[in-house]
């Protein structure tokens, strides 16, 4: 009897102890999260525009130049959609827009080597990197969930996400990402509805 009530014991002390480090580490989760949505509103989110020069540049040299031409076209006007959205739907904070082939320079904080990019995705003078407070990324790409075990990456359901200077994922509490539901039917959001809706999550959490 003496053991199993000393079992009992054991038992409900470790639960104990795991409630309270799980319950620790969700208190610092929220402090971060509640630290970086303070730094997100005094500071500037950096919308990186994926150009796909590379592959461009790769059909070009094969000749298949009215396939490159098709896609250059796709994502320019892709591009000028993410623009827009964020003009019309997105006011928590500054935000400004760059290539990404310029995103090695923006990583390294060498602001100098980057066009900032206006509606017309040319260069926008307006924008001042000495102004930016902390930085933080946004861009259209697929969430990441990283294997504890392994450390493998894996890239899972598309969406708009908020990474930190550089270029990290965020992560929960923090509302950093909103499914865009690309190329799934009857469901696929226009760049407007992805945008207001990571506005109104950042809104609320705030």
């Amino acid at each position: 009897m003496k053991y199993k009530i000393l079992l009992i014991l054991l038992l409900a002390s470790s639960s104990y102890s795991l409630m309270a480090q799980k319950s620790e580490k969700a208190i610092l989760e929220l402090k971060t999260a509640h630290e970086q949505i303070s730094q997100l509103k005094e500071g500037v989110l950096l919308v990186r525009l994926f150009t796909k020069g590379k592959g461009i540049k790769a059909l070009r040299k094969k000749g298949a130049t009215a396939q490159a031409d098709k896609i250059e076209k796709r994502v320019r006007s892709q591009n000028l959609n993410v623009v827009r959205a964020f003009k019309k739907e997105y006011s928590f904070c500054k935000v400004a827009f760059f290539f990404s082939d310029e995103s090695e320079a923006v990583k390294t904080r060498n602001f100098d080597q980057v066009t900032f990019l206006n509606d017309s995705l040319e260069l926008d003078t307006s924008v001042k990197p000495l102004d930016f407070g902390t930085v933080f990324i946004g861009e259209h790409s697929r969430i990441e969930s990283v294997d504890e075990d392994t450390g493998q990456v894996d890239r899972g359901f598309s969406a708009f996400i908020i990474r930190d200077a550089k270029f990290n994922q965020l992560s929960r509490p923090f509302p950093y990402y909103q499914r865009s539901y690309e190329g799934v039917i009857f469901i696929n959001k226009s760049e407007a509805a992805v945008v207001k809706k990571i506005q109104a999550k950042l809104k609320n959490f705030y």
